[in-house]
């Protein structure tokens, strides 16, 4: 894995972050042999006001799937966080991912929508709670699938 990032202001109310690079990849098992591929990771955060930013995000990366062949991953991300004041904020957002199995005839699509709140009432603990609709689309027609994803969380740091 070869990369070159950067990380900083590029507006007074833009950030952004990012790495491009290109990987290398060579495995054993299932569809063992070499793939290559550009890889990168960018994300923005536009803080609109004081209360509202603004999210995106882009990349493509290599992962391994389950049966351990080797799948490329490319999508996106939008998204917006509220704070309501200094002690709850608001997220929520939608995610597209591509997925791309090598050596076999496999390609999925997901959609994520997702909303969630957070209560921060001090600087050591968040309590979280969340909520994900998930839609995957894939060739593989018994793979594609509906969920809901509901979460809560409590976030302890030191």
């Amino acid at each position: 894995n070869f990369n070159v990032g950067v990380r900083g202001e590029i507006l007074p109310k833009l950030q952004g972050e990012g790495r491009v690079g290109y990987q290398d990849r060579s495995f054993r098992g299932v569809g063992s042999g070499s793939r290559s591929t550009m890889s990168a990771d960018i994300d923005f955060s536009y803080f609109a006001t004081p209360k509202l930013t603004i999210l995106t995000g882009l990349f493509r990366d290599f992962g391994v799937a389950g049966d351990a062949t080797s799948v490329t991953s490319t999508g996106g991300s939008l998204g917006a966080r509220y704070a309501f004041n200094h002690l709850v904020s608001a997220q929520g957002g939608l995610n597209y991912v591509e997925r791309r199995w090598q050596g076999i005839n496999r390609e999925d699509d997901t959609f994520d929508l997702n909303v969630g709140l957070n209560y921060t009432p001090n600087v050591y603990l968040t309590l979280s709670a969340g909520y994900i609709f998930r839609s995957n689309d894939s060739t593989v027609q018994v793979l594609d699938f509906d969920q809901n994803i509901f979460s809560l969380s409590a976030s302890l740091r030191y």
